[in-house]
């Protein structure tokens, strides 16, 4: 089940949401914090993991998963 971000519009907080695929519409979502039904879905952040052996010279190699490096 993914999270999703949200923003209320109508007192401007911000939440987390775990939705099942059934509910994924967005409607009848009450905001945690005022009760509204007012939430907005915000665009996630992603982050790409840090190369942890410092070998490839980039910071980040993407492969470093699980403590197996490749780019050494």
């Amino acid at each position: 089940m993914p999270i999703y971000e949200y923003i209320c519009r109508s007192c401007g907080k911000s939440c987390e949401l775990l939705l099942t695929q059934s509910k994924r519409d967005d409607a009848g979502l009450l905001c945690p914090n005022c009760g509204e039904a007012a939430l907005e879905r915000m665009i996630s952040v992603t982050a790409k993991p840090k190369c942890e052996c410092d070998s490839c010279g980039q910071g980040s190699c993407g492969s470093c998963s699980g403590g197996g490096c490749s780019c050494g």
